[in-house]
């Protein structure tokens, strides 16, 4: 994975030109329970869908982690809902 001029920043692979374009398998992996279609299907040799899965996989866990916490610590719901659309942002971003 390249980074960006030393700031340490991952770049994505650039996106498949052509047949192989793995667009949709990349979007998939941001959207919940449908990241197990590219695990399950050979998309997951491309490296630009690879890159999309680990950052839709870390998304989904940490907006797992902030719903645990936010319904713990029922208080803080202002809080936590800034986090949820928070993460939602980010799961946008991912798909654009």
């Amino acid at each position: 994975m390249d980074t960006n001029q030393g700031s340490g920043v991952p770049v994505p692979p650039p996106a498949p030109v052509g047949p192989k374009n793995n667009v949709v398998m990349a979007v998939l992996s941001y959207l919940g329970i449908l990241i197990i279609i590219p695990f399950l299907t050979d998309a997951k040799n491309d490296p630009f869908v690879k890159f999309h899965m680990k950052q839709g996989l870390v998304l989904i866990i940490l907006w797992i982690i902030v719903g645990i916490v936010n319904s713990m610590l029922w208080r803080i719901f202002f809080l936590g809902s800034i986090l949820n659309l928070a993460c939602f942002i980010l799961i946008i971003f991912g798909i654009m």
